[in-house]
């Protein structure tokens, strides 16, 4: 076959396999979709949208991490078996049990949680789906495996971009999670984030002696660290609890145990300061008797060490 016809397919496969069968006179792209994405600005659209399910219970429970909040929404009966569904998904993400999540998101991903009976069934691109994807996304991030994380984002830009791209006043269609950065490798060359050398729970101390001088935030004092090795080398690490990945100083990526796999353009923590930077993989961290290999780091304009939600 000519490399000209062969351009033509490959478009034609992958919409085969990564998409669910269409019959003739159901739409690729969901009418509510695209009705509920015209109702944003272009401006919107361009910077990135974010579709979540639940309300104002479920966004309390999941920043506060109140699993009897999420757990009452579960359990509401007037809410939608979407709805129920996607707080069962956030009972295990505020625990950080990421698998279990992402066993559910895996069904939705595949069925958008209908049953098999339904007269309407969603078409393969939908609210529901990109829900789904928007949360797989951001669980694999949080989870430290850029692997799957990469491969999620190919998919949101490859399968769901170019054909909500092609309606009228959505040309600048894009979301939030998948706009937060990207790989410079391939996924598939990416070491897995591993965690050896501990198999309970061990106490780490926390010391208060140095205090956080950035330029991009106020001073502060008593704010806890602990000492950990990078590389061999003892450092003070500050615990940043409301960003998801741990943030180095953007000079330290010129390490030969750093390995830059690609770029964040805004990456977010929980006090609305942005961070952009290189995302490089560090060989090895030691944290009292856990050795962490292939850690990701946000190399960025910071002066100290900090641990994210990674770790």
């Amino acid at each position: 076959m000519s490399k000209k016809y062969r351009f033509l397919l490959y478009p034609l496969l992958l919409n085969s396999f990564c998409l669910p069968p269409l019959k003739a006179d159901k739409p690729l792209v969901s009418p509510k979709l695209i009705e509920l994405l015209k109702q944003k600005t272009p401006e919107d659209l361009k910077n990135g949208i974010e579709l979540r399910s639940g309300g104002n219970e479920m966004r309390k429970g999941l920043s506060e991490g109140d699993d009897l909040l999420i757990d009452k929404v579960a359990k509401d009966l007037s809410n939608s078996h979407l709805v129920q569904k996607y707080a069962e998904i956030n009972k295990f993400r505020i625990k950080g049990d990421y698998q279990n999540a992402n066993k559910l998101l895996d069904i939705c991903d595949k069925t958008f949680f209908q049953k098999p009976d339904a007269p309407n069934p969603f078409p393969p691109i939908s609210g529901v789906g990109i829900i789904c994807k928007q949360t797989l996304v951001g669980n694999y991030f949080l989870d430290g495996n850029l692997k799957d994380w990469g491969k999620s984002l190919n998919f949101v830009r490859n399968i769901y971009y170019p054909p909500i791209r092609k309606i009228s006043g959505l040309e600048e269609f894009s979301l939030t999670d998948a706009e937060m950065g990207r790989l410079s490798v391939s996924p598939n060359s990416i070491p897995p984030f591993k965690v050896t050398g501990i198999d309970h729970q061990q106490r780490i101390q926390l010391q208060f002696d140095v205090a956080i001088d950035e330029e991009h935030r106020r001073s502060a004092n008593y704010v806890p660290h602990i000492t950990a090795s990078l590389n061999g080398k003892n450092i003070p690490f500050f615990l940043e609890t409301s960003a998801a990945i741990g943030k180095l100083p953007e000079e330290w990526r010129h390490s030969p145990h750093v390995h830059i796999v690609g770029h964040l353009d805004r990456a977010k923590n929980g006090a609305s300061e942005f961070f952009s930077g290189d995302i490089g993989i560090v060989d090895e961290i030691k944290i009292g008797k856990a050795v962490l290999k292939n850690v990701p780091f946000l190399f960025t304009n910071v002066n100290q060490a900090y641990l994210g939600l990674m770790i």
